[in-house]
């Protein structure tokens, strides 16, 4: 079998799913100042139907651009 063929063969499987070109939008609930960081409380809303919470910490003093690797 081919790649495109099991590809689908999988998604079928899967059921229905979410637009996959939907966008993803981020409501940030609060913001909590600690020692050393920042504490940002989100809310995701990843597919349309049901929120995502989320929490993002920040260096509380950063001087220069970084890096972000997000993991959902």
């Amino acid at each position: 079998m081919d790649a495109v063929a099991r590809r689908k063969e999988l998604y079928g499987l899967l059921g229905a799913l979410p637009n996959r070109h939907r966008s993803i939008t981020a409501d940030k609930v609060c913001e909590e100042e600690r020692e050393g960081y920042v504490l940002e409380k989100l809310v995701l809303d990843l597919n349309g139907v049901e929120d995502v919470p989320a929490f993002f910490v920040r260096p509380l003093e950063m001087q220069v651009a970084s890096r972000l690797c997000l993991t959902l």
